[in-house]
């Protein structure tokens, strides 16, 4: 079996950080406050297949939907935001400005490449455009894969039901 914890607070990696500022820098507008990131940690110890946070759905009193995605499809969405490859020598200031930006998409991208393997224990972070509201009814979570969607319980339910919860 698969298992895995949330935690409602996350930080994008460092090449992800730099990647997003030096996006936004380029579109001349800012980051910091569009996007909030979760934590993921997958225990795949007794697993059988590779396992991600492809998708994390969680639910307002009111049925509201509110949609967590793994990092590597942010680095996606602003990398075809990005502005293409200038039509310039190659040495001159504008296609060293987009070099330098493509690198930290590269470095993001790369940054971003995780799976937890069978046999693994693995942490992720999860990111959501939407505003969030105090408080959800429920979650539900889609582990990629071969592991499929799963309901998300809370901790105290876990432990009481003998889950493990040592990772």
């Amino acid at each position: 079996m698969t298992f895995g914890k949330i935690r409602a607070a996350g930080e994008p990696s460092p090449e992800l950080r730099a990647f997003l500022k030096a996006a936004a820098e380029a579109e001349g507008d800012t980051y910091e406050d569009e996007f909030t990131f979760w934590t993921v940690k997958i225990d795949n110890r007794e697993g059988q297949a590779e396992a991600f946070p492809n998708e994390f759905r969680a639910y307002d009193k009111d049925g509201g939907e509110y949609l967590f995605v793994g990092t590597l499809d942010l680095v996606e969405v602003v990398q075809d935001q990005l502005p293409d490859a200038p039509d310039a020598k190659v040495d001159s200031p504008e296609w060293k400005s987009y070099e330098k930006l493509f690198s930290k998409y590269e470095a993001a991208f790369d940054s971003e490449q995780l799976v937890a393997n069978p046999g693994a224990v693995k942490e992720f972070t999860v990111v959501t455009g939407d505003d969030l509201p105090d408080e959800f009814t429920r979650m539900t979570i889609d582990l990629g894969g071969l592991v499929g969607e799963a309901e998300v319980i809370p901790l105290e339910d876990a432990q009481s039901q003998g889950y493990p919860l040592d990772f």
